[in-house]
């Protein structure tokens, strides 16, 4: 069964609620962007529930008393997040981290994405900006400004297109003929350009991880900030990039909201 590889061999976990802080940028829910969250658990059902908020880390969820799927802390499900206004949807395996009681005629159920590869795989432009990575927002990059960024590594080069951004790194878009000559590299170096910017970035970076997809590869690109050749100088021009293309984005959405 599908489930078979993802079930844990320990005891479930005590249920307790998560800690204050996130390291991941979260997007809450809006009355614009009005997102559902369906869980199916392995015994079968379906329950749906509120979105509350999300990351590419994992999501919080909020199911009425009717509605509660009995779940505890330690078992898996797969999750589907969809837009009241898309066909398209979001279904990954995800682990229940917590429990706890959302009110009096609800409860909140606290989910982590335990399959980032598969939940990758799905992220068009438009659910890309939903599942942010880090401390700011991790934002797609329009067809009308795509950043080709060339990849260094010993004498050797490679041309990718940044497929989104944030302050602390990217996914690099490959095609798939070329993405093979990566297949064991970890340490590059990274040359590119943000709309707005004059000067050009450069700086070392780790690959984190790799999908192949149709016809292309995505890298996951983790940019170091703390070396002294490193991409720290341009922290601030890479955060307010993706802060701006976040507002656009959120402008685009309250327009569709108007009409």
């Amino acid at each position: 069964m599908f489930f078979d590889w993802l079930k844990r061999k320990d005891p479930k976990p005590e249920e307790t609620l998560p800690p204050d802080g996130r390291e991941c940028y979260r997007r809450k829910q809006s009355k614009i962007l009005v997102l559902r969250a369906t869980v199916h658990p392995e015994s079968g059902g379906a329950f749906e529930g509120e979105f509350l908020d999300v990351s590419v880390g994992g999501t919080a969820v909020r199911f009425t008393l009717a509605a509660d799927p009995g779940m505890h802390a330690g078992d898996v499900a797969e999750l589907t997040i969809k837009s009241k206004d898309r066909r398209e949807y979001v279904r990954t395996p995800a682990r229940v981290v917590y429990v706890a009681p959302g009110g009096e005629q609800h409860w909140r159920y606290g989910f982590e994405f335990i399959s980032i590869g598969n939940l990758y795989s799905q992220l068009d432009e438009f659910y890309a900006r939903f599942f942010n990575r880090r401390s700011s927002p991790r934002v797609p990059v329009p067809a009308e400004q795509r950043i080709p960024v060339k990849v260094l590594w010993g004498d050797n080069e490679l041309a990718g297109k940044a497929h989104d951004l944030s302050a602390t790194g990217m996914s690099l878009a490959i095609p798939e003929d070329k993405a093979e000559r990566l297949a064991e590299i970890e340490r590059v170096r990274l040359r590119f350009r943000i709309p707005g910017i004059e000067e050009e970035l450069y700086g070392p970076a780790t690959i984190r991880h790799r999908l192949p997809t149709l016809g292309r590869a995505l890298f996951g690109i983790e940019f170091d900030l703390e070396r002294e050749d490193g991409l720290g100088a341009s922290a601030e021009a890479l955060r307010n990039y993706a802060f701006k293309r976040q507002e656009e984005l959120d402008r685009w959405d309250a327009a569709l909201g108007a009409a």
